[in-house]
């Protein structure tokens, strides 16, 4: 999710998107879908969207990974 997001993608729509597709392969499988299972899948998008950023470290470097490149501009 996190990976797919860094790429210029909403943590919301791409973490929206594995639930959704998830949901059907189990209902395909022949899974039972309920109204918690619904809600989850459509509540964890939005949900993580706003707490990742609240709970992820801040750095006040733009590139964390300078300093081991040798970039010190």
């Amino acid at each position: 999710m996190t990976g797919i997001a860094a790429r210029g993608r909403s943590i919301r729509a791409v973490r929206l998107s594995i639930e959704l597709v998830v949901l059907a392969l189990g209902f395909l499988l022949g899974g039972t879908v309920g109204i918690g299972t619904l809600l989850y899948a459509l509540g964890i998008g939005p949900l993580a969207h706003v707490l990742i950023p609240l709970f992820s470290e801040r750095t006040d470097d733009p590139d964390p990974l300078a300093a081991e490149k040798g970039d010190h501009t």
